[in-house]
């Protein structure tokens, strides 16, 4: 048998787990060589790390905390059973901690949860996505420069995007809501209503 061609896509299976350890900024060196001593099955590139677990088995938290608070990688994605998780990674401030806070602990079933790991803020954001939303692209392609441009508007003080997360996963009617530019629109389009 002859392999004619092949495409590196990303595959909903239930019996394994994807992650991608996104940056806006290339990745370094180090970080790589790090991914790539942790584990084979790293896939590599200019801005990303991606790995899929096979089987009910999930990456080691050393080299998911390592990968993001030692190489300051500011947005985990990952996707296990329909739920998707988004971990944005922010220096620790104090002040932005005490902003933070009004959209911690929120939902039960989809959720946010804000805390002070180290140096950083981890904002933990779980949701189900609207698959139709994607049609043809990766759904991590379009989640990732949503959530990497969410991460910007927070570090600009700008909290709109968690606003309508906490009406989410309060379970609340977002389909109404009046968003103040098209990234919150595009938001909106990617929860899968309840």
């Amino acid at each position: 048998m002859k392999i004619i061609s092949k495409k590196k896509y990303f595959d909903c299976d239930h019996s394994s787990v994807s992650y991608e350890f996104i940056s806006d900024k290339k990745i370094s060196d180090e970080a790589k060589n790090f991914a790539r001593q942790s584990s084979s099955r790293f896939r590599i590139s200019r801005h990303k790390l991606e790995i899929t677990i096979p089987g009910e088995h999930y990456l080691y938290d050393h080299i998911q905390d390592t990968l993001l608070e030692k190489y300051n990688i500011p947005l985990l994605i990952y996707e296990d059973y329909d739920w998707w998780n988004f971990l944005i990674m922010l220096e620790y401030d104090e002040k932005m901690m005490k902003e933070l806070k009004k959209y911690d602990d929120v939902g039960s079933d989809h959720t946010i949860h804000i805390t002070k790991k180290s140096k950083k803020i981890e904002i933990w954001i779980t949701v189900h996505i609207n698959y139709g939303y994607s049609q043809d692209e990766s759904p991590f392609n379009i989640l990732e420069d949503i959530f990497l441009d969410i991460r910007e508007d927070i570090l600009s003080k700008n909290f709109e995007s968690l606003d309508i997360l906490k009406m989410y996963c309060e379970e609340k009617d977002i389909s109404d809501y009046k968003t103040s530019s098209e990234l919150y629109d595009r938001l909106i389009s990617i929860l899968d209503k309840h």
